[in-house]
């Protein structure tokens, strides 16, 4: 990693004074570009050496060359990938200069602490932006259900959680003080429908719930191809609100009321997550299983999942191990930065132990050796990419799934990046064969509308149940 150091300019001598503390000190805005760099080299809160770039106006300054610097590379790296071999041969001109140039504009986000389309999940959205999906808010997790890793009193409970239903003219929310009748003959006429729950990426830092996200592909998509009734959409806290627990705690307030209020049996109900998201899923689905409060979920759709934040939190920076396919993803991966975000996920549980807790890293090297902990837990399907910085985190994942008897399926991607089905320009068959589902098919060729209960035969992906291909 090259390290970015800010030299202290020559200053006027200051009368001595009280040394500055973390958290100290005025909140006035600096009035000078000088009173700028004194106050980040004098104060922690204003200058960590992991995000050298993250405060005004070095922010600023940092995005506009990074951005312009890709622009004028593009040209000079579509000669040279002409003219030499590219990253993966199966990879056009226009797929290598889309990884090129985003993971060169990504470095904005570690360095320069850059945030891209996140919403405060405490407004309601303007109704005119929703054209596809209806906004509604949920209460958050009821006082009974406040047990286990939830349970923190570091971080409060949000009330309500925005969630967003997709299609737009998904029937209103059933409520206990529905007609009993009137309920039983809804959930007869629904009885096929597949509910899913659904937490987009973006590294708990990044990234929205809201209809126009990059990451509401994948709701989108699933919603037109049939395969769900409905998809609720959570906008659950990021780290910028709350560190862990936050998040899981809005997952599970979204869960428990599709199960207790609106009435959706627990194994109608699919958790589908990408990328963070995906962390977040396997968090509710263990929570939901150690506290055996709420009924089990049908299933589990994971998306490049981010399932080892620890890999991020060495020992020591020296014990930091690269992830492989730096050159074949746009995914950045510098140690100090994503030491940084782990510990802003982390919140005061800042420790080695509990960076490794399976509701945090599943796939943590150190619960490798720990046979049965993921046991019960609902079938699985995950898809990722060959290319992707993840693959060896997601592939002891996978391990350890088979490993515990846990009904899994898994598509491998050949050549692809991190979480390509919210890639707009990459090759549209990487995602056509992730969404292809023959078993939702009958003889008659019309969809299947629900996974029965306890039948772990029926699969999301075109294999067949339990088996691993694309390897």
């Amino acid at each position: 990693m090259t390290e970015v150091t800010i030299a202290s300019p020559p200053r006027k001598p200051v009368r001595p004074g009280p040394a500055p503390t973390i958290g100290a000190g005025s909140q006035r805005a600096p009035s000078s570009f000088r009173d700028t760099i004194q106050s980040m080299w004098a104060d922690p809160e204003k200058y960590d050496p992991a995000q050298p770039f993250a405060h005004q106006p070095f922010k600023a300054i940092y995005c506009f060359q990074r951005v312009l610097s890709a622009l004028l590379l593009l040209p000079l790296w579509a000669l040279y990938y002409s003219l030499f071999p590219r990253p993966r041969p199966s990879w056009s001109l226009s797929q290598t200069l889309l990884i090129r140039f985003t993971r060169r504009v990504n470095k904005m986000t570690e360095v320069a602490n850059l945030c891209f389309a996140t919403r405060d999940p405490k407004s309601e959205p303007d109704p005119r932006s929703l054209k596809e999906t209806q906004f509604r808010w949920v209460p958050a997790l009821r006082d009974g259900l406040r047990t286990g890793v939830v349970n923190d009193v570091d971080v409060k409970r949000m009330h309500p959680v925005g969630v967003y239903v997709w299609p737009k003219w998904a029937p209103p929310p059933r409520t206990k003080a529905d007609d009993l009748e009137r309920v039983e003959e809804a959930q007869e006429e629904e009885e096929g429908g597949l509910v899913g729950l659904y937490f987009h990426g973006g590294g708990y830092a990044h990234m929205s719930a809201h209809e126009t996200s990059q990451t509401s592909a994948i709701p989108r998509r699933l919603v037109r191809s049939r395969l769900f009734r409905e998809i609720h959409s959570v906008e659950y806290r990021l780290i910028s609100s709350a560190p862990f627990p936050g998040a899981l705690q809005d997952a599970a307030a979204v869960y428990a009321s599709l199960v207790e209020v609106q009435r959706v049996p627990p194994h109608r109900i699919v958790l589908i997550g990408d990328s963070a998201g995906g962390n977040l899923a396997l968090a509710l689905a263990r929570w939901v299983r150690d506290e055996g409060r709420l009924g089990m979920m049908g299933g589990l759709l994971l998306l490049s999942p981010w399932c080892d934040p620890s890999h991020s939190f060495p020992y020591t920076p020296s014990s930091h191990i690269p992830r492989p396919n730096y050159k074949t993803d746009y995914l950045v991966d510098t140690p100090a930065p994503r030491s940084l975000l782990v510990h802003r996920l982390l919140g005061k549980h800042r420790t080695a132990d509990f960076v490794h807790s399976p509701y945090i890293s599943p796939a943590s090297p150190r619960l490798s050796q720990q046979v049965g902990l993921h046991r019960s837990l609902p079938r699985t399907f995950i898809s990722l990419g060959t290319a992707e910085r993840l693959e060896a985190e997601i592939e002891a994942l996978i391990f350890a799934l088979e490993r515990d008897a846990v009904p899994l399926t898994v598509h491998r991607a050949p050549d692809a990046p991190h979480d390509p089905l919210i890639l707009r320009f990459w090759d549209k068959k990487v995602s056509e064969d992730i969404w292809k589902t023959r078993s939702h098919e009958n003889a008659a060729g019309q969809p299947i509308r629900g996974i029965p209960p306890g039948n772990d035969r029926t699969q999301l992906p075109d294999t067949p149940a339990g088996r691993v291909d694309g390897s």
